[in-house]
């Protein structure tokens, strides 16, 4: 063991088989810890006599300049997710639920796509500490403000870029969700997806892509469609799929899913008996749907609880992974067993 005026907190954290975290506030008295826990480490710090070392006070101009710590946590939220606020609800609950376990607290900026606006008020008044970004933007611009900063920060959601992020492998779920399409001898399979300025919206055309690679068959991709961002365009979209006899069509995510169906049924198209319909991603609206729409699942408070775990770790500056992948599943349901004929 290293001499008692050279003992640091990581000493202690391994001797005692904790993290260091667990000590840091044992000491300061401050976060949650068990008082049981408190107690022993304490009770070694005693028996070893060690005493914290004071930081080296700094002067006055400096401490001007340098807000104290807030213990909030940014959650850096695009107003147009708060259309979907059920993906929402759950994604920030388990963010709460892991910054509470460290004695932060959340604040919540709202933002247009790709803006900076609130969350640079939010760091320029100091009233958090670090952020964790929902959504991913090609050539971000809330990566470089956060990364020109300094500021610690997580991303929900996969980028090329070298950050901490936290995802469910977009692109390997939509390639199952085609490759089981495939695999009922499906070959006609329209896509449309959401803005191409989303990373995920990309990553799903990706993992669509890739499965009809693997199968070695090419993609049409006159029945590929993009930035799908309202309903009209949607109908368009759908119009153009029939017009190309499309035997399933693949919608980006649950509400652009939700939309199709809404348009085959003006049309009098029938789900599934005329044509097949899936969904990127799930959620109640494609488990309500009639007919119930097959999706790619993916548990958005577990995205949360993983995202706040990692920005936690960066606040208390601990290691944490780059990249930290969650489950997913294909749910399978009835909009994709109906009798289209097959290719």
């Amino acid at each position: 063991m290293p001499a008692r005026n050279s003992l640091t907190i990581q000493d202690i954290a391994d001797h005692l088989g904790v993290s260091k975290t667990t000590v840091s506030r044992a000491i300061s008295g401050r976060g949650r810890i068990g008082g049981d826990t408190r107690k022993q480490v304490l009770a070694y710090c005693e028996s070893v006599g060690y005493r914290p070392r004071r930081a080296k006070k700094a002067a006055p101009e400096v401490l001007a300049e340098m807000p104290a710590k807030s213990r909030n946590i940014a959650v850096i939220l695009p107003d147009s997710l708060l259309h979907d606020s059920i993906f929402f609800q759950n994604c920030l609950a388990g963010i709460v639920e892991s910054a509470a376990a460290a004695d932060y607290d959340i604040v919540i900026a709202l933002e247009e796509d790709a803006g900076t606006t609130a969350m640079e008020r939010i760091f320029r008044r100091g009233k958090a500490d670090g952020a964790v970004l929902m959504r991913g933007y090609v050539d971000d611009p809330q990566i470089k403000f956060l990364k020109s900063r300094g500021i610690p920060f997580v991303l929900i959601g996969t980028t090329p870029e070298d950050i901490v992020q936290v995802d469910s492998n977009v692109a390997a779920g939509a390639k199952a969700l085609v490759l089981y399409l495939l695999g009922m001898g499906l070959r006609r399979i329209a896509y449309i997806g959401g803005k191409e300025s989303y990373l995920v919206s990309r990553k799903r055309e990706e993992g669509f892509l890739k499965a009809f690679e693997e199968y070695l068959i090419p993609a049409d991709h006159s029945l590929i469609f993009r930035n799908a961002v309202n309903s009209s365009l949607i109908g368009y979209y759908v119009d153009n799929a029939l017009q190309r006899g499309a035997q399933c069509i693949v919608g980006g995510d649950d509400l652009i899913s939700q939309s199709i169906l809404q348009a085959l049924t003006e049309r009098g198209v029938r789900v599934p008996e005329d044509i097949l319909l899936a969904s990127m991603y799930n959620s109640i609206y494609t488990t309500s749907s009639v007919p119930p729409i097959t999706s790619v699942d993916v548990d958005p408070r577990e995205l949360g609880e993983a995202a706040g775990k990692r920005i936690v770790s960066l606040l208390d500056r601990e290691d944490a992974p780059l990249r930290t992948q969650i489950q997913y599943n294909l749910v399978i349901r009835p909009s994709t067993q109906g009798p289209v004929r097959r290719g």
